[in-house]
């Protein structure tokens, strides 16, 4: 019943609970026969740790099938790594696809629930287990009546995001029935890139990859591949959402990224290949 402001700031400490597991839900809106709630709920990162992640939910309030509606999650595109950043900051509800049912939208790990550190990019498991517990968290709502059942769908980080969520299913909710999985031009194959993508924005999402990913892999020294020009710049990371950080990292592209490419460079070359979805 508070802010919108508070109801990204979890509880601290945070209780211990199983992943999914509801820890606050704020109307948003209720109308035309559809609600929409902000969650916030128990999830786990690579490193298995219980954080908190917050989500958009919209649900059907007329009448549910005898066996619950379906459930449409999806995993979002890339806004940036830092908690202001989450999709839920900006959007009233959550896609459809064209499905009639209940609707989660994710924010993943670090974008949304303030919990003080970056959102680590194209992290196999955080997005993964990030969309699977919103799956989760919207069977607890009692009025949203959803089912089992569930479809993956994401777009571009998304899509890896819809991925991770589809491998990591059977093993970490087998509980819930995955129906199928859409992926629209997806983050894979990471350490290659195709056609005719602007070369500064795969430079770009590789900075925002080694610098979300030090956080869950302590063995990952950022300061071991970046130049001091990019180190210089990060704080960007922390303090802007993508079209800052494109703006800002632009300048400063081509040598004056790093003195060890982290693609092509361990620690980082294994932690980026682990995170690949199709392994």
């Amino acid at each position: 019943t508070g802010t919108d402001a508070e109801f990204y700031v979890p509880p601290s400490p945070l209780p211990e609970a199983k992943p999914g597991t509801l820890i606050r839900a704020m109307r948003v809106s209720d109308a035309d026969g559809e609600a929409t709630v902000k969650l916030m709920y128990h999830s786990r990162d690579a490193a298995n740790r219980d954080v908190p992640v917050t989500a958009i939910a919209t649900y059907p309030t007329t009448d549910a099938p005898k066996d619950g509606w379906p459930i449409v999650a999806t995993a979002p595109g890339t806004v940036g790594v830092a908690a202001q950043c989450g999709v839920t900051h900006q959007a009233t509800e959550a896609p459809d696809w064209g499905v009639q049912g209940v609707r989660v939208m994710t924010d993943y790990v670090g974008l949304g629930a303030q919990i003080g550190r970056l959102h680590p990019y194209l992290s196999k498991p955080s997005e993964g287990h990030s969309v699977l517990d919103s799956v989760r968290s919207v069977r607890h709502l009692p009025d949203a009546h959803a089912g089992d059942r569930w479809l993956s769908v994401g777009h571009s980080q998304g899509g890896h995001g819809a991925l991770s969520a589809s491998e990591l299913s059977a093993e970490y909710a087998p509980e819930l029935d995955l129906l199928g999985t859409l992926a629209l031009a997806p983050a894979a194959m990471l350490d290659k890139v195709y056609g005719g993508i602007d070369p500064i924005v795969s430079g770009i999402l590789t900075v925002m990859t080694l610098y979300g990913a030090a956080d869950e892999h302590p063995e990952i020294k950022v300061d071991d591949y970046v130049t001091p020009e990019l180190a210089a710049a990060s704080g960007v990371l922390h303090s802007g959402c993508l079209d800052q950080i494109i703006q800002q990292l632009a300048s400063i592209f081509d040598d004056d990224f790093y003195v060890k490419d982290p693609l092509h460079t361990e620690p980082a070359e294994t932690v980026v290949r682990e995170n690949d979805p199709g392994q």
